[in-house]
């Protein structure tokens, strides 16, 4: 005897399979845009992915609320050899006259990404200048 609302396993396989690729990507997307809102709705309700769907191909896709302010650069941590490091890249671009991030990874043996974060935050304290602006090969030089 079925109970009136007993799900049959192989419905429910496919209920599962459907929604939980969208729900994960929704909530990718609602981390990465930083939407908090956003994120506790799409993880608590089970619309059957409407709901991601909709947030997925219409609210993920416009521009967040504060794209028009001014973004400042996440700031390094401090540590020991941080201004001294800041200085070796102010050397070498007074030797070389322009630094990219991969040059600065290169002369403080540090990754890619912290040289681009060295070089956004010299930049944000106005002591060098991008000279690109393509965000996929940064090109930086002094003021």
């Amino acid at each position: 005897m079925n109970a009136p609302f007993e799900l049959n396993p192989l419905l429910l396989l496919l209920i599962v399979l459907w929604t939980l690729p969208w729900k994960a990507v929704a909530l990718w997307r609602a981390v990465k845009r930083n939407e908090l809102k956003w994120f506790i709705v799409l993880l608590i309700f089970n619309t059957l992915a409407i709901l991601e769907i909709v947030y997925i191909f219409y609210f993920s896709r416009r521009p967040p609320k504060n794209a028009k302010a001014k973004r400042h650069p996440p700031l390094l941590l401090n540590h020991p050899e941080k201004e001294s490091n800041k200085e070796k890249i102010i050397d070498a671009l007074r030797e070389w006259k322009k630094i990219n991030p991969e040059t600065v990874g290169r002369l403080l043996n540090v990754s890619d990404s912290v040289a681009a974060l060295y070089l956004e935050e010299l930049a944000h304290e106005k002591k060098i200048k991008s000279a690109r602006k393509n965000a996929d090969h940064p090109v930086y030089h002094l003021n």
